[in-house]
């Protein structure tokens, strides 16, 4: 299937729109807004939570080290990042000056400011899979009240709503650790690998065709 010229406008439109966006005190503080990359006609997507120094200094989201690491495994299987649409919750670097955290965790406000755009991305893009990266983001989309890694890596389901929001194609979701969480803390490295090769190895399946 190629990229219609519509869905091509769309997206550059509603890239327009995040750059105009200043509701949260993280846009005020950004380098660039970091709408996603790859293509918008991957049959695949992938959603993080936010975007890191690296990713804010360019502009690509998932290219930092949690992202090289990530971009290390989906290549063992054979798998581009540019065949991918990887983006995040939040379009600017969660961070603020003189705070204690280089990235903050998005809290409400933040997230019901940037979901609209996410959404629109997701509604022009209509992925067969869904990558949930972290229990941030499954927590939004799914729109639950808490995710716990332990108990949720790995889940697989039909994706009836994303947000508040009804999915009326075929997409399905599934949930990977961070990989971030190996580099915050090495004893997660085991689990967090496997996580990512159980992904890509199943996001092969909806490449296919």
């Amino acid at each position: 299937m190629s990229i219609s010229k519509s869905n091509e406008e769309k997206m550059q439109h509603l890239i327009k729109q995040m750059g105009r966006c200043y509701l949260c005190p993280f846009a005020f503080h950004r380098s660039n807004i970091v709408p996603y990359s790859g293509s918008i006609d991957a049959k695949v997507t992938l959603v993080g939570e936010g975007p890191g120094k690296e990713e804010d200094d360019s502009g690509e989201a998932f290219i930092g080290p949690a992202g090289r690491d990530m971009t290390g495994v989906m290549t063992s299987y054979g798998i581009k990042r540019k065949d991918l649409f990887i983006c995040n919750l939040l379009k600017c670097r969660p961070v603020l000056p003189y705070a204690l955290k280089n990235n903050q965790t998005p809290g409400l406000a933040e997230v019901q400011n940037c979901f609209p755009y996410l959404w629109e991305q997701i509604r022009i893009v209509q992925p067969r899979l869904v990558v949930l990266v972290g229990a941030t983001a499954a927590k939004w989309v799914l729109n639950v009240g808490s995710v716990t890694m332990g108990e949720s890596a790995g889940k697989k389901d039909k994706l009836e709503a994303f947000g508040k929001n009804a999915v009326d194609w075929d997409c399905d979701y599934t949930i990977m650790w961070h990989p971030a969480a190996a580099l915050h803390n090495p004893n997660n490295k085991k689990v967090v690998n496997k996580s990512m090769r159980d992904t890509f190895h199943r996001a092969k399946s909806y490449m296919k065709g």
